[in-house]
């Protein structure tokens, strides 16, 4: 899908400007969805929970840039037509990242922060201001870097991810996220509020305290103490190396944010003549529900069939699955529908029994003449007519 830069704007500014920096996704469709999902993969938002989205840090600072119409005119310019939204965020930012390159060269840097509580997401917590960035869990390097006397300084502190950990070197759980506020209060602490990467799997400690020299981690006691360190080092890069990552389709490949059609009703059956009214009849039921039933062979976009028919499957609201006679063919496509999360109905003409990992999951039996194929059109139309109110 072409991204269209105004719009996310628009959707930032909405954001901006809604109660908590919040904007909700439950009733979100098509192209807003996938836009949100264009600005969350660029850090602009973080996922609160399954129905919203709130404004990162990163997010704050661009939209602020942006809100003026002749800055996001002269952004735009700058960037030339068709520019990609990593480009514009590099272009509206510049400024205030030369300032932390300034500072900090080509470091990588993240907070550890350590206190004994749960962290909950959109909270708000407290330090105190002696244990905050305190030697030897942070360096005198970055202490002198960082004075902190200012709210500057607290804000370019900030910027940095983080990972908030609970005490313990058990299974106490560490979470990945970054800080939206933080500043200097009444007495002797630093108030801050954050949220969480909810994205990003919590770790246990024990899985860190394994690997703690890769976190800049010096001192197991480090594990026990209340404090606020800064450490050199790629968090996320750290945190992807304490779990496998599950290596993707080798011989197809699947979009990553599908282009889902509401009304495609994928049919996978195989290709003899005899089961075209088969077809006609599932068709035609698919229409009266005003949806539109597509076989592999109506459609040829790729070389590769297997990739027409991951497509087909990827791409539909519905999939239908014809396992009369066994097919190897439509037992692989009803693999790869049922990975995909698709709503599957199966039908079958057969009388015996299913295959075992498939018996005990709701099928039609039909009889392919006249009076069984008006009886497959009643079954799949309250089918269609149930899977469609759930969308």
């Amino acid at each position: 899908m072409h991204k269209d830069n105004d719009y996310i704007r628009d959707l930032l500014l909405e954001c901006k400007e809604s109660v908590d920096n919040q904007i909700n996704v439950q009733e979100a469709e098509g192209v807003k969805r996938q836009h949100l999902l264009f600005l969350f993969d660029e850090g602009l938002l973080a996922k609160v929970n399954f129905f919203a989205f709130r404004l990162t840090s990163k997010g704050d600072a661009f939209t602020e840039v942006i809100r003026d119409d002749s800055t996001w005119q002269g952004t735009k310019a700058k960037a030339g037509k068709n520019a990609s939204l990593k480009s514009l965020i590099r272009i509206a930012l510049e400024p205030q990242d030369k300032r932390v390159d300034e500072i900090m060269g080509n470091k990588e840097m993240y907070n550890l922060i350590v206190l004994d509580r749960d962290w909950k997401d959109g909270s708000r917590e407290s330090i105190y201001s002696r244990r905050f960035l305190e030697p030897p869990y942070t360096s005198r390097e970055l202490i002198g870097m960082f004075p902190v006397d200012t709210q500057a300084d607290l804000d370019e502190i900030g910027r940095f991810p983080c990972l908030f950990m609970n005490e313990g070197t058990e299974n106490q759980l560490a979470h990945a996220g970054e800080i939206t506020r933080i500043s200097h209060s009444d007495g002797d602490m630093i108030d801050f509020e954050y949220v969480l990467y909810n994205g990003i799997e919590p770790v246990p400690n024990h899985s860190i305290l394994k690997k703690m020299n890769s976190f800049g981690i010096r001192d197991e006691f480090e594990f026990q103490r209340n404090h606020w360190a800064l450490k050199e080092g790629n968090l996320f890069r750290t945190l992807l190396s304490l779990h496998p990552v599950r290596k993707g389709p080798q011989v197809f490949q699947i979009d990553r944010y599908p282009d889902i059609d509401r009304r495609s009703v994928a049919v996978m059956m195989p290709f003899k003549t005899e089961l075209d009214p088969v077809f006609n009849s599932i068709r035609g039921t698919a229409e009266e529900n005003g949806l539109e039933a597509k076989r592999v062979k109506d459609i040829w976009e790729k070389d590769a069939i297997i990739q027409d028919i991951v497509n087909l499957i990827d791409r539909s609201s519905i999939v239908v699955c014809d396992c009369t006679g066994k097919n190897p063919n439509v037992f692989y496509e009803l693999g790869i529908a049922h990975t995909l999360g698709k709503n599957v109905v199966m039908i079958t003409q057969d009388n015996g029994p299913f295959p075992f990992d498939l018996g005990h999951l709701h099928h039609i039996k039909y009889h392919n003449n006249g009076e069984g194929l008006e009886k497959l059109g009643e079954q799949l139309q309250e089918r269609f007519g149930s899977l469609k109110s759930q969308q």
